[in-house]
């Protein structure tokens, strides 16, 4: 059972260096931290990312900065926003590649549209 186990999480591209990197991000973003960054372990990520050679842990950034941007918490989606600003600046090109996608910037879009929605709303209630 656990040799299938281990496949399937290989099959998945899940390892336990790509599932160590996902909780980072998480924890970077939390919504606890209300808008007050965390950049020791935003820095933990750019190091991790910049060591390194594993596609597939940067893919399980960008999946999971994606997953923390779509979420309805305004601290959350600017924690988020913080993060991909330092993975821009600090990271190497593969980071800026998966950050450069269409489907990254089709969320990227979206919580622009969402910023702007509630820009609207809270000008209706002044």
């Amino acid at each position: 059972m656990q040799w299938l186990a281990e496949q399937a999480t290989r099959y998945l591209g899940r390892t336990p260096e790509t599932d160590a990197i996902d909780r980072l991000v998480s924890r970077a973003t939390a919504e606890s931290l209300s808008c007050d960054a965390q950049w020791d372990i935003m820095l933990e990520i750019v190091d991790r990312i910049n060591g390194t050679r594993q596609p597939e842990l940067i893919d399980m950034v960008a999946i999971a900065l994606r997953r923390q941007l779509l979420l309805k918490s305004h601290s959350t989606v600017m924690l988020a926003l913080t993060l991909a600003e330092v993975l821009i600046k600090n990271c190497r090109e593969p980071m800026h590649q998966r950050i450069g996608t269409s489907l990254f910037m089709a969320t990227m879009k979206t919580v622009s549209r969402r910023a702007a929605g509630s820009r609207r709303e809270l000008k209706r209630w002044s």
